[in-house]
């Protein structure tokens, strides 16, 4: 009897050591933070990934949308360095429109945010966050609208129209596909801040993307030692008749595009 009761007790016991051992590594192989799981992330892995994350790569690699972006004409003659920061802009705004701004990266064992991002490093590649999607009649802007973006199309068709509406636009003028761009006199500020069109989407509907006139901004106003400074006008004298005795204005880090 009592060797019977021995028996019960081992297999009692080795039943419960199976059942705590199951839980532990379910526990650990479903928490997003285990050890388990951010070995398995790849790189720029969004820390709350769920159904809405999107493959990730490395920041230094190129979607074919990141390359129609970079070779648009109003870009051309600037030089590869200056378009790679560029395109850092324009992800930290989109990663910053879709709430993600930490994430993972693998290859260097290490948490990132875009707050704490060096200024050489450029954001992963998340196919999920490019650009915005328009549904069919949606407006990306309207005529009178303080936006100086420039709007690019990746995907669908987008019209253009202007005239006065109480939609911001009577007649179309002009219909945007893949690789057109809108919005040029308010990005470069040639003229008002004022939208002076409106662009809404047909057909199925249509994907852009926006670039900042900011994010220009931020860029012209780097100098060769390194400091940020307010984009002057090139050609505006920076100092009166009687004040020669001052300090030369700084060099500027990218004299070729403000040109």
């Amino acid at each position: 009897g009592r060797l019977a009761v021995a028996l019960w007790i081992v297999l009692y016991l080795s039943f419960v050591c199976k059942v705590v051992q199951w839980s532990g590594t379910a526990t650990l192989q479903h928490c997003p933070m285990s050890s388990t799981a951010l070995a398995a992330a790849p790189i720029g892995e969004p820390l709350d990934s769920g159904e809405e994350s999107k493959e990730c790569c490395s920041g230094e690699a190129r979607s074919p949308d990141d390359e129609l972006l970079l070779n648009l004409p109003v870009f051309q003659g600037c030089s590869p360095e200056f378009k790679r920061l560029l395109l850092r802009e324009v992800r930290i705004f989109e990663l910053e429109a879709k709430g993600q701004e930490t994430w993972w990266d693998r290859e260097n064992d290490e948490i990132c945010t875009l707050e704490t991002l060096a200024d050489d490093r450029l954001p992963p590649l998340r196919m999920g966050s490019i650009g915005q999607m328009l549904t069919p009649g949606e407006y990306a802007c309207r005529g009178g609208d303080y936006d100086t973006k420039l709007v690019v199309v990746l995907s669908g068709t987008v019209e253009k129209l202007v005239g006065d509406a109480s939609t911001s636009g009577r007649c179309i003028v002009r219909t945007l596909t893949r690789g057109d761009c809108e919005g040029l006199t308010e990005f470069l500020g040639v003229g008002s801040e004022q939208r002076t069109c409106a662009l809404r989407a047909r057909g199925d509907g249509a994907k852009i993307r926006y670039v900042t006139k900011e994010a220009i901004l931020k860029l012209l106003g780097q100098t060769e030692s390194g400091e940020a400074v307010d984009y002057v006008d090139p050609t505006a004298e920076f100092w009166d008749e009687g004040e020669r005795d001052l300090p030369d204005p700084p060099r500027m880090r990218w004299p070729a595009e403000i040109d």
